[in-house]
């Protein structure tokens, strides 16, 4: 069954395309197969070159219903039936193919109610398939000829059109053609049948047009058909019989058509003319009035002449193939079959004989060609056979040359045929390929007719004498006129020229002495001999010598053809075809005899008129000048370096003879042009600047200025107004203009002094050109194309500058004092300039510009029908570059318009604004123009540019119903890409674009089209051609993939192509890119998904073998890369976008599933495409493994320099940057893979093996690249790209540990693997930039952290075996790596400083041998590291520092501030590990007196924000929201305040007092420098103890965790200095800082009420979990926000309890205590040291002000006394009373209840880690996420994905709760630890109030403090017994006395921190048993 149209493989569509790919496709054994197979599978339709005519038996089919569709019985509807028999008479097809044909036409298989519209679609697709197959066919024939195809398709075809031939294919072919005739006939009466009934409305006349418009191409298209069958063809008499006989029948046809026209125009016209006056080239015009049908024979005439010619060609030179006998030979065997030689030179004589008798001068000859041809072959077959029998032979050939003669055959060939309309307008190969045959006629002609040539010109110089003789002597009214004498002759030199004037290399024969030495003396000695003789005879110039010239210039219009024309009149022996005769006999005398005469005052003496021949010699001399000069670099200086020439002054003394007339002055100008070379270089060659100089000297162009501004007054301006505008041709302006425009060429900067010429060609030209007389209307395009050429020119090389729009930039003088004129002083600006400026604003030039592009004229039509076709469409692509070219410059130009230096104002806009639709919609047209591909090009571009400013774009091509053509449009061009038969141009090498890759351009700039308007606001282009719907609905439209043609369904196809990628790899790139384009943006996301889903694009291209494919360094390798590049990037882009916006419980989440398989699991190929065998037994690498070994990362560069080899460093530069694209599309894949759906990989040991072969493959990539000694820019880039690839995989690696609850870690094998080799990368780096070796230092730091041991996982034997190992490894490159490390620490950029503190730190702290850390200390030592750090931080922190709490507007500054802070922050995290290393580390600092030079630099510290209302959630502009309500995408959450910034540059100072302090608290000296510090900072210090930053509301939420941590460290500080009071006494007041600390404990305390829940949350508790939100509520905060908040508030309690801690430690020890020692049976043993020697607190144990309010809920603590936050913030922190007991009292009660809810925590956390192997999945994960919120673990949540596997969860849930547990036993240790320090101060207190009111040591008395001496008196005593006894204080002693505290049981007994609660419990018995007794 037949089908049609694009979306069949079937059809002839699918057959041309892949017969067009033999043309660019390179052969493969497959490849042949394939070609083989098609060719003979539609081989029949080939030979019959029609359809399945209409038959009886399916047309029953269909009126029954018994058609199938795509295998499918229907039920055709009756509308539908009738179009099909419709269809089947109109076209002459099978009934059943018709029904296939609508259905393809209808793009749809549903039965609707088709109409008209349908009909004419599978009408026009049924003609457009037609042609499809012609075209097939056409494009085998041409192959036979074409030396550009490779030799196997090539045997391969002309076997197969052999056999074509052989089955008489021309024949069909004939028939055809005659059938098409009557069937045209047929078509034009039905026609006129309606038009004579005066129907003329019909809608059927419309239809038979459209048949006669598809016939003509079919006719046409099978008349090139057979000329390129023929063309090297061996066939046999009846063919050319049947050749010959179509020809008489066609010819017949257009004979009568002519006649009838020339019947009508004879009765129209008014003046009787002799019709024997009309000679053929001139009645030639009447085809010009023929209809359509009859116009188009005259090609198929000329085509099927040539087919003839060919045929009969007796060329003994030329191979030809016999398809009869499968041979080859190079001999006509025509010419031996005597019978066929009689029987066709009678039928060609007849005829010639019949048209010679009929007179008929309207015909054309084409009977005088063939006559010809068989003359030279009759001729040429005499010298192979007998004497006797040649005579004949030569008898034959004498007659047929007569008869051509007699006929016109040259002049028909020179006038009628070269210079017609269609020969004219023949596609640029047809042409050549006629020319060929023309040239080798008469090329033979002359060769083997020299005798009949001679014979002619003997007669012909005879004659001629025999005429002047006559004319002599007085017989002046001779018969025969003196130009039809030697007419042959000259008509033969002019066929010569005109045959060779598009295509002179075909001349070159003609100089070839050794081969064709025949043409060679033709040409060099006949022709000038003869000619010579003639001029001599009439002792004038012969109009013959004008002709020869004329061929001169013919034969140079190529280099090689110019060179040999100026050797051969340099040497030529004859006196007049010599350059001398031309230059100083026929110029010279010229300009002398008729150069201006002296003038008197009344009249002018003696001025003589050249007659007609002497101009046209002279015009024609100078013509050939040109060509030379032009064609000839050579050749041009020669003429100027001969001094007795002196050509530029000839011309130039030319231009003042007054006879000159304006032709021969237009030549005049234009030979001057042709000796300026057109050139790049910045400086004008001397023969410009000689000619620029005597065109102002003579004025050629007079002007003036006139009130600043030019004033055209004469010279060449009164020409054009004066004579050519009166006479209607322009000769002189256009030789002008061309002029100018050589003289732009000759330099690439603007000419000086060219704005007067500029204003000519704008206001006097080109204004006026619509409104000027013309004699041929034509002409207007040659003087409009002249025009604009300059402009264009002027334009394109304009580069807008800010100076342009300033002062003047250029001063010109006149060098000469001109008549009348003053030397003017001219300002100029460049002329690119004004024109910028005038297209970009409204004024006459423009608007003149635009009505030539928006007015009715039909181009298409125009260029045939009009003589100057060419200059109208170079008219036309001349607008097109102008405006592309201001669109491409517009914006630099009004950009320096606004420019702070402009002065010169200019009302402007840009362009595209101002394009009115209708020039839009044209220039929109002109995409579709089908005879020019530039054109093509030039407007698509022009559309590109207007789209990315212009709004409405769309909505103009719909309101103006232009949006379905333009979307054919651009499909046509993109689908045209299928047929094409050239190969893209690389892009790595400098080449004019040629006419040939127009086309693939073209579409280059579409798809750049489509992706600047993806991300248009409104609806763009790009919408609109691709078929998407952006409209706010929220159904989105889905494309029909199968249905719907639009640019993305176009693409899809074409990506399905595996020839394109090798013969279009930049449209295929630029496609993908598209695509990925596409995906990315939001609107277009899920239609463009969509529409790959249903094509299964992604799967495919993953799966496709050619994607793993290696590629190496080619022309194609930068492309393929990139094109796998995109791929990646979309697949990532499916991957995240999938993942993101499915449900979390769909598993397969849209088809991620499989693409994850695809690309990680391993099983790239379906079993069907797979083949087991013995070598590939094992499992296959994941593809993402397989597609990183073909990204060859180490490309070297070329090694000669980028001057000496541009093109292969051009290559290496897209390469490399394609390699880049490639690996980052790869990267972001695996990146993305990772972090969205690397869970869908549900086997553990997998996922492990792909992190591992990631890692190790990456390695060996960057091993490969570092090992480089000078790497390039590029490899840098490379490199860090990989490095940060390495860093997101071991980051995966450590988040799988994390996730997986300790349980996923690699080998250790693997694991010492990976570390060895991520060292030695890291040492390799050492030429890598610092970012590459800062993302390895990351790596190692994630590594290490990877493989640390921890608290959770100590009891893991692998990983204390692994980090045993890695320690090792360590070892070996420790030093090397700590040299390369610190050096970076010291002197790398911004980020990586802190990058390298970090990793040094994390070294240090991973290691636990004592003796690597004395190693490296040693080392850091005695290679002054450590000093350079210290010297480094403290610079920093006394200059730069101090500028982070500056607020700064600029944000490069705020910038800058925060990397020093980030370095400062990473610096002393790196110190802080070395002293809370062990003591040693401590000692080398203090050694260094840190803390001593830190309290000298750190004056940051003094710098606290002077705020006293700081809180979150409100202030000032240094304060940003914080607060419940913060959204996590506002920018301002990444900008820290004032307060925070204080904070992070404090905090780490004090961490590093405090921790030198701790590892050496019992140094004196540490203590002294510890003080020193204080004391430089004590105002600081003092604001810190005051909480000065902290207003207390109702929530711990207000309260920045920030300074409670300065507040800790502070309090730290004293606590550790406790035991040195002497110390401190002597440079600080205890008093004041004792103060401070207990009113800040007072604080504290009353602070952490805020903490203490109303009700008690246990978020791990099953029972309290729901599946949306958990029910309980914080203080202060929302239900939905507890989870985020709970982290937040727990770490500030936990603060809050290390302050108290250490407050009350500090009072401890004060207090002087002896220590309790734990007795060996464990029973506790104290002596408590009763006396209390510094009493801190008042001996009150009762606040009656107070309010105390509590619930009822709680034990046996009935009343917790909670400060009000009035009261506590009106107690002044500053004042000089001591807290009372009562405030002791208060925290040992806050304490109790936080100890009670941690041991609740304990008790839940230990009963679900009892009850996870009974929890169900939903439980599980809702578990997860509540304690990793709580937990301030966010890192894990972040990481953590929906667990479908119930093991993993668990094992998950395990670590989390276990972890939780090790937490809250920490808490459990400090509460604890609190209360045992309170009751001790409280003891020590109590028993100090208690005591006599007497003290025995008078000594001491004297040592205690005022308030100390002040003892208790009996009263006091009383009351203080009655408090401690009955008030809170008993109450909460009683309570701790009942708390029970278990150990745990469902963790191991390592990792469990012991509790111990003895002294507790003793020391609470102990108090409450003293106070008892003391009453």
């Amino acid at each position: 069954m037949i089908t049609f149209g694009p979306d069949n493989e079937d059809s002839y569509f699918h057959l041309n395309k892949k017969v067009a790919t033999i043309f660019i496709e390179e052969p493969t054994s497959n490849s042949l197969t394939k070609l083989q197979q098609l060719l003979n599978k539609f081989k029949p339709d080939f030979l019959r070159l029609t359809f399945l005519p209409p038959n009886n038996e399916d047309k029953q089919k269909v009126e029954t219903n018994q058609v199938k569709v795509k295998g499918i019985a229907v039920q055709l509807p009756q509308n539908v039936k009738d179009i099909v028999f419709q269809l089947s008479q109109v076209l002459n097809l099978n009934e059943i193919a018709c029904v296939n044909l609508i259905l393809s036409a209808a793009k749809s298989n549903q039965l609707i109610r088709f109409g008209i519209k349908e009909y004419r679609l599978a009408i026009k697709l049924f003609y457009d398939d037609y042609l499809n197959l012609l075209t097939s066919l056409l494009s085998l024939m041409q192959v036979r000829e074409n030396e550009e195809i490779n030799q196997q398709f090539k045997d391969l075809v002309i076997n197969f059109t052999n056999e074509l031939l052989k089955e008489n294919i021309i024949t069909n072919m004939c028939d055809l053609i005659l059938k098409l005739n009557k069937n045209i006939s047929q078509y034009k009466d039905q026609i006129n049948n309606f038009i004579n009934q005066g129907n003329n409305e019909s809608p059927r006349i419309p239809e038979y047009e459209d048949q006669i418009s598809f016939t003509i191409l079919i006719r046409r298209k099978i008349a090139e058909i057979l000329f390129f069958a023929s063309f090297n063809l061996q066939t046999n008499p009846d063919t050319i019989n049947k050749i010959y006989d179509t020809i008489l029948q066609c010819n017949n046809l257009f004979n009568n058509a002519l006649e009838e026209a020339d019947t009508i125009q004879w009765t129209t016209t008014e003046t009787n003319i002799n019709n024997e006056e009309f000679i053929p080239h001139n009645t030639l015009s009447l085809i010009d009035k023929l209809d359509r049908g009859s116009k188009s024979i005259y090609s198929v005439l000329y085509l099927l002449t040539a087919t003839i010619l060919c045929l009969l060609d007796p060329s003994t030179d030329k191979e030809r193939i016999d398809p009869y006998n499968n041979s080859r030979t190079k001999t006509n065997t025509l010419y031996r079959k005597q019978q066929f030689l009689e029987s066709f030179d009678n039928k060609l004589g007849e005829l010639l004989d019949t048209v010679e008798q009929q007179g008929s001068t309207i015909r054309p000859q084409f009977e005088s060609i063939i006559s010809l041809m068989w003359s030279i072959g009759l001729e040429t077959h005499t010298r192979e056979i007998e004497e006797r029998a040649a005579e004949w032979f030569k008898t034959r050939s004498e007659l047929a040359f007569e008869r051509s003669l007699r006929v016109d055959v040259f002049e028909f060939m020179a006038k009628g045929l070269l210079n017609s309309k269609m020969f004219r307008n023949e596609d640029e190969q047809t042409k050549e390929f006629l020319v060929f045959v023309f040239s080798e006629l008469l090329c033979n002609m002359i060769t083997t007719l020299k005798d009949l040539i001679d014979r002619l010109l003997a007669m012909q110089s005879e004659r001629l004498r025999e005429y002047i003789n006559l004319r002599e002597d007085g017989h002046v009214n001779l018969e025969e006129d003196e130009e039809e004498i030697s007419k042959y002759f000259n008509h033969l030199l002019l066929l010569t020229a005109e045959l060779y004037r598009e295509f002179p290399f075909y001349s070159h024969n003609f100089w070839d002495r050794e081969d064709h030495y025949p043409l060679y003396e033709f040409i060099t000695k006949t022709c000038c001999e003869h000619i010579a003789t003639l001029c001599k005879i009439q002792n004038e110039i012969d109009i013959g010598f004008i002709y020869y010239i004329g061929v001169l210039c013919s034969f140079s219009g190529d280099n090689e053809g110019a060179t040999f024309v100026y050797y051969m009149l340099r040497d030529s022996p004859h006196q007049m075809f010599c350059w001398d005769y031309l230059f100083l006999d026929l110029l010279a005398q010229f300009q002398q005899r008729y150069q201006q005469q002296p003038q008197s005052q009344q009249y002018v003496v003696n001025i003589d008129v050249p007659d007609e021949k002497t101009l046209d010699a002279v015009y024609v001399v100078l013509r050939l000048i040109e060509n030379v000069s032009s064609q000839s670099e050579e050749c041009r200086k020669l003429f100027l370096e001969n001094p007795q020439w002196d050509i530029l002054t000839t011309l130039f003394g030319m231009m003042f003879v007054p006879s000159v007339t304006p032709i021969l002055m237009g030549q005049v100008f234009t030979t001057l042009s042709s000796f300026v070379r057109r050139t790049d270089n910045p400086e004008p060659s001397k023969e410009a600047i000689q000619i620029l100089t005597q065109l102002d000297r003579t004025q050629i162009l007079k002007y003036e200025m006139v009130n600043d501004d030019y004033k055209i007054s004469g010279g060449i301006k009164y020409q054009l107004e004066q004579k050519e505008t009166q006479e209607g041709e322009y000769y002189e302006t256009r030789g002008f203009l061309e002029l100018l425009d050589a003289l732009i060429g000759c330099t690439s900067k603007p000419v000086s002094g060219f704005l007067p010429y500029l204003k000519f060609i704008q206001v006097d030209v080109f204004n006026n050109i619509n409104k000027r007389y013309y004699k041929d209307p034509s002409e207007k395009w040659l003087v409009a194309k002249a025009c604009l050429q300059i402009i264009f020119r002027l334009l394109n090389r304009y580069t807008p500058n800010p100076t342009d729009f300033t002062a003047p930039i250029t001063r010109m003088e006149d060098e000469d004092n001109r008549k009348n004129t003053p030397v003017s002083n001219v300002m100029e600006k460049p002329p690119g300039f004004q024109l910028m400026s005038d297209m970009l604003r409204e004024n006459l030039f423009r608007q003149e510009l635009f009505r030539i592009i928006d007015s009715d004229v039909r181009l298409e039509v125009e260029r045939v029908n009009n003589p100057e076709g060419d200059a109208l469409e170079k008219t036309y692509l001349l607008i097109l570059e102008i405006i592309e070219t201001v669109l491409q410059k517009e914006e630099s130009f009004l950009n320096c318009s606004i420019s702070k230096t402009a002065t010169i104002p200019l009302v402007i806009k840009p362009l595209e604004t101002q394009l009115g639709n209708s020039i839009i919609i044209k220039i929109a047209r002109l995409m579709e123009y089908p005879h020019n591909t530039e054109m093509r090009y030039r407007a698509t571009n022009i559309l590109s540019l207007i789209s990315k400013n212009r709004d409405k774009l769309v909505s103009l091509f719909k309101e103006k119903h232009e949006d379905k053509r333009l979307i054919n449009i651009i499909v046509r061009n993109l689908r045209s890409i299928e047929t094409e038969h050239v190969k893209e141009q690389n892009d790595f090498e400098e080449k004019v674009l040629d006419e040939d890759q127009m086309d693939n351009e073209t579409r280059l700039i579409i798809l750049e089209m489509l992706k600047n308007n993806v991300d248009a606001p409104e609806e763009g282009l790009t919408h609109l051609l691709c078929g998407f719907d952006i409209s706010d609905n929220n159904e989105t439209k889905e494309i029909d993939l199968f249905g719907e043609r639009n640019c993305l369904t176009t693409i899809l196809h074409l990506l399905k192509s595996k020839r394109l990628p090798k013969t279009h790899p930049r449209f295929i790139e630029s496609c993908y890119e598209l695509l990925y384009k596409l995906c990315a943006n939001r609107r277009m996301t899920q239609q463009t998904f969509a529409c790959l889903e249903k094509a299964n694009f992604l799967i495919e291209k993953l799966k496709d073998s050619s994607f793993v494919t290696n590629i190496g360094v080619t022309p194609l390798a930068h492309h393929m890369l990139n094109q796998r590049a995109f791929v990646m990037k979309i697949v990532a882009l499916k991957l995240y976008s999938n993942t993101r916006t499915t449900k979390k419980g769909d598993s397969n989440r849209g088809g991620v599933q499989e693409l994850v398989s695809i690309l990680f699991g391993g099983d790239l190929f379906s079993e069907d495409n797979f083949t087991p065998s013995f070598g590939n037994l094992e499992q296959r690498r994941a593809l993402m493994l397989e597609v990183l070994d073909i990204i060859d990362l180490t490309i070297s560069p070329p090694t000669k320099s980028p001057e000496e080899a541009n093109k292969e460093w051009n290559l290496f530069l897209k390469i490399s940057k394609s390699i880049h694209n490639a690996f980052s599309g790869w990267k972001q894949l695996v990146e993305i893979t990772l972090s969205q759906c690397f869970s869908m990989i549900t086997e553990d040991d997998t996922r492990k093996r792909i992190l591992h072969d990631l890692i190790n493959s990456l390695l060996f990539k960057l091993s490969q690249m570092t090992r480089r000694q000078t790497p390039s820019k590029q490899q840098h880039q490379l490199e860090l790209l990989v490095a940060q690839t390495i860093l997101r995989v071991i980051s995966k690696l450590r988040e799988e540990l994390i996730m997986s609850g300790d349980t996923i870690i690699l080998p250790t094998e693997q694991c010492i693997n990976i570390f060895r080799n991520l060292l030695e990368c890291t040492l390799q780096s050492t030429q890598s930039e610092q970012s590459t070796r800062g993302n390895l230092y990351a790596s190692i730091v994630n590594y290490l952290q990877y493989t640390r041991c921890t608290e959770m996982n100590e009891h893991n034997v692998q990983l204390q075996e692994l980090q045993k190992h890695n320690e090792y490894v360590l070892e070996k490159y420790d030093i090397n790596l700590l040299r390369l490390v610190s050096a970076d620490a010291m002197d790398a950029k911004n980020v990586w400083k802190a990058v390298s503190f970090s990793l040094l730190e994390t070294v240090f702290l991973y290691s636990s041998s004592i003796h690597q850390h004395s190693r490296w200390l040693n080392l850091y030592e005695k290679e002054n590291y450590l000093q350079q750090f210290l010297d480094t931080i403290l610079m920093e922190s006394k200059q730069t520092l101090p500028k982070v709490l500056v607020s700064s507007s600029s944000s490069d500054q705020d910038t800058t501030s925060l990397n020093h802070l980030f370095i400062y922050e990473n610096a002393m995290s790196f110190l802080l590990r070395i002293a809370d290393m062990d003591e040693m580390g401590s000692e080398r600092l203090f050694q260094y007196n840190l803390i001593y030079k830190m309290a000298t630099h750190f004056n940051f510290i003094d710098m606290r924000p002077s705020m006293i209302s700081y809180q979150f959630g409100g202030g000032n502009g240094n304060q940003r929201n914080n607060g419940v309500a913060m959204e996590d995408e506002d920018d301002d959450d990444w900008q820290f305040t004032l307060v925070e910034k204080y904070n992070q540059l404090a905090i780490p100072a004090f961490k590093l007092v405090v921790a030198i302090q701790s590892k050496l608290r019992n140094n004196k000296k540490v203590a002294e420098h510890v003080v020193s510090f204080i004391e430089s900072h004590k105002k600081a210090i003092s604001d810190i103890l005051k909480l000065s930053n902290i207003v207390i509301k109702s929530s711990l939420l207000s309260i920045d965790i920030g300074s409670l941590e300065l507040l800790r460290l502070v309090s730290s500080m004293f606590y550790l200095l406790s035991p040195h009071l002497d110390v401190v006494s002597k440079k600080l007041s205890i008093t004041k800082y004792e103060n401070l600390l207990l009113n800040t404990l007072t604080k504290v305390s009353s602070i952490q009420q805020l903490g203490i829940r109303t009700q008690v949350i246990n978020t791990l508790d099953v029972s309290t979990l729901s599946a949306n939100t958990t029910t309980a509520t914080l203080e202060g905060g929302k239900p939905n926000e507890e989870l985020q908040l709970e982290s937040e508030l727990e770490q500030k309690r936990l603060c809050i309890d290390e302050i108290c801690k250490n407050i009350i430690g500090y009072c401890r020890v004060v207090t002087q205590y002896s220590e309790l020692i734990n007795g060996g049976d464990g029973i506790i043993s104290a002596s408590l040291d009763t006396s209390c020697k510094r009493v801190l607190f008042t001996h009150s144990l009762s606040n009656k002000n107070i309010i105390t309010t509590g619930s009822g809920s709680e034990s046996n603590i009935n009343h917790t006394p909670f400060i009000t936050n009035n009261q506590l913030n009106k107690s002044s922190i500053e004042s000089e009373q001591r807290p009372s007991l009562f405030s002791l009292c208060t925290l040992l009660n806050i304490e109790l209840i936080r100890l009670k809810d941690v041991l609740e925590q304990r008790y839940h956390c230990e009963t679900n880690l009892q009850q996870l192997g009974q929890l169900k999945i939903e439980k599980l994960n809702e578990m997860v996420r509540s304690a990793n919120a709580i937990m301030g673990e966010e890192h894990i949540m972040s990481f953590f994905e929906h667990q479908d596997n119930p093991k993993e969860t668990k094992a998950l849930c395990y670590t989390i709760l276990a972890r939780k547990l090790l937490k809250l036993n920490h808490r459990l240790n400090t509460h604890i630890n609190i209360m045992e320090n309170i009751l001790v101060v409280l003891w020590r207190h109590l028993n100090y109030f208690l005591q006599t009111t007497i003290l025995e040591n008078d000594e001491l008395n004297d040592n205690l403090l005022p308030h100390q001496q002040q003892l208790l008196s009996n009263e006091q005593k009383k009351v203080l017994l009655q408090e401690a006894s009955t008030g809170l204080l008993n109450k909460l002693l009683d309570e701790i006395s009942h708390v029970k505290i278990t150990p745990l049981t469902v963790i191991d007994k390592k990792t469990n921190t012991a509790i111990n609660d003895s002294f507790l419990q003793f020391i609470a018995q102990h108090l409450k048993d003293q106070i008892f007794q003391s009453l």
